[in-house]
């Protein structure tokens, strides 16, 4: 039996080796893949992420600009790779920005 037969079926059509975000290609043991990326991101946000355990995350930050600032708070369950549990609130921290917002949902990604 090779190495392919033993992938599941709804992976059976992703290719051998370690997938790349970028070009849709995969790297096999043995390769050098040479990335040519760059990427810039600037804003005045201020984040904090941990991971808690392999299960929970948690969420801190200050985002918004002039008068409208808020401070965010967020907890995730993650259920398995795929979905996840979101506990999200968002607190005016101006007079501009909403007072109160909570949110909880849940997060599907594919």
């Amino acid at each position: 039996m090779t190495e392919t037969e033993n992938v599941p079926y709804y992976l059976k059509d992703s290719g051998e080796g370690v997938p790349t975000s970028m070009f849709g290609t995969y790297i096999k043991k043995g390769q050098m893949f040479i990335y040519p990326f760059f990427e810039y991101y600037y804003d005045n946000d201020l984040e904090y992420s941990p991971e808690v355990s392999s299960r929970w995350r948690l969420y801190g930050g200050i985002e918004g600009s002039q008068d409208e600032v808020e401070l965010i708070t967020e907890a995730q369950l993650h259920l398995n790779r795929n979905m996840f549990f979101k506990f999200n609130s968002a607190f005016g921290a101006t007079s501009k920005a909403t007072g109160w917002a909570p949110e909880i949902g849940i997060v599907f990604s594919f």
